[in-house]
């Protein structure tokens, strides 16, 4: 399955059960490389893909680098700067980094 070209490079560390986060790790499947999640930038949530390529799953506690894709790219391409801050959410908080790369 190959992955579209990515609208930004994230940098992010998945919290740990103990630290209010996910308690199972997320897997890839031949079906199915990206996760879904809500992106916090600035206090709004988007939706978005993030792929799972190169990783084929991501644990809770880890730090990973990975290509993510926007359903609304109009909303939040604007808003995204190299060093800003992040979250991914699930109902809560699961993991938190920065953007690496913005490409158009």
């Amino acid at each position: 399955m190959t992955t579209p070209s990515p609208q930004a490079i994230i940098e992010v560390r998945f919290k740990t059960a103990e630290e209010g986060g996910r308690r199972n790790a997320i897997y890839a499947t031949p079906h199915k490389n990206f996760y879904s999640c809500p992106m916090g930038l600035d206090g709004e949530y988007f939706d978005c893909r993030v792929y799972l390529e190169d990783q084929v799953r991501l644990e809770p506690g880890g730090t990973y680098r990975l290509q993510v894709r926007f359903l609304n790219q109009m909303l939040v391409l604007p808003r995204l700067r190299t060093g800003k801050g992040i979250t991914l959410r699930e109902g809560k908080i699961v993991a938190e980094g920065k953007v690496l790369q913005v490409s158009a």
